[in-house]
């Protein structure tokens, strides 16, 4: 009896294996799978929203420059502490983290104020842009000088109106235009 039991535990023990193997070989085909997608929708122009910044899922690259949303790479300080609290993922930028997507509100020409109710344009404020004092965990945010500015050539204003808690213009001011990627508009 006692050999018999010793073969069961055996052949169960070889049976969970066996079943762990194609566990693990199913989890890395949809992996691959799933990296295979995202990366062919990459290369035709397809971006998958994954920020609170937006409404909408899927975002197309278009060459239409007039459309207000675009894919930029941030620079300097503020890209740094975008990536370092977690704002955005890692991606193809040159800081190693993933490009941000932002309305455009304001062109070279425009009269952007910043004040503690928000971003106006041109004497218009802009919904949901006051700038907050910390972000959703409680740390500390330092929104732009609070003043009148002209939008310079070479220069844009981006800011979400959908989103309070975005991270954008009102924390630090213009970017310039040579750090958008792509226009795009939404699916």
């Amino acid at each position: 009896m006692g050999r018999l039991k010793e073969m069961n535990l055996a052949a169960n023990v070889s049976e969970r294996r066996a079943r762990i193997r194609h566990a693990l070989i199913y989890v890395f085909l949809l992996a691959t799978m799933f990296l295979a997608l995202v990366s062919t929708c990459a290369l035709f122009g397809v971006r998958f929203n994954v920020s609170e910044s937006l409404p909408g899922l899927i975002y197309i690259v278009t060459s239409d420059n007039s459309s207000p949303v675009v894919e930029f790479c941030p620079v300097g300080s503020f890209a740094e502490l975008s990536k370092e609290r977690g704002y955005r993922r890692r991606g193809i930028c040159p800081d190693g983290a993933s490009p941000m997507l932002k309305p455009i509100v304001a062109h070279a020409g425009d009269t952007v104020e910043v004040s503690a109710h928000g971003i106006a344009i041109n004497g218009t404020l802009l919904h949901n842009t006051a700038p907050r004092t910390t972000d959703s965990r409680g740390r500390t945010l330092t929104p732009w000088r609070f003043g009148k500015y002209g939008v310079a050539p070479g220069f844009v204003w981006v800011a979400s109106q959908y989103n309070p808690l975005s991270f954008d213009s009102r924390y630090y001011g213009p970017i310039l235009v040579s750090q958008i990627r792509h226009h795009l508009r939404p699916l």
